[in-house]
């Protein structure tokens, strides 16, 4: 076999990673900043919030057993439950199942 790699290609890809992470930047630093948390459910939230391309931040991380996070979306605050669910039967990155629950 033999593969044709197109540089220019590469390049696009790569530029548009970087402008993804900064943009997820702009979502999860701020919120790192200020509390000390599990990170992953920071950039998945994060992530959600990047993909969906609203204008959601996430406002507040307060402590249990409170909500996970309070984001806010067109002046409205929204309390929003992150759970993970673990099965014994999968491995590795299929173990892990997330809901989002906004209340």
């Amino acid at each position: 076999m033999n593969f044709q790699i197109n540089r220019e290609d590469i390049k696009k890809l790569m530029e548009s990673a970087k402008k993804e992470r900064k943009s997820l930047g702009k979502i999860i630093y701020p919120i790192l900043e200020r509390y000390e948390l599990k990170k992953i459910e920071v950039c998945q939230i994060g992530k959600f919030v990047q993909k969906i391309d609203a204008e959601i931040q996430i406002f507040d991380k307060p402590k249990p057993p409170n909500l996970d996070f309070i984001i806010d979306y067109n002046q409205r605050l929204i309390g929003l439950e992150h759970t993970q669910i673990l099965t014994e039967s999968a491995s590795g990155y299929f173990k892990n199942n997330n809901i989002i629950r906004l209340r």
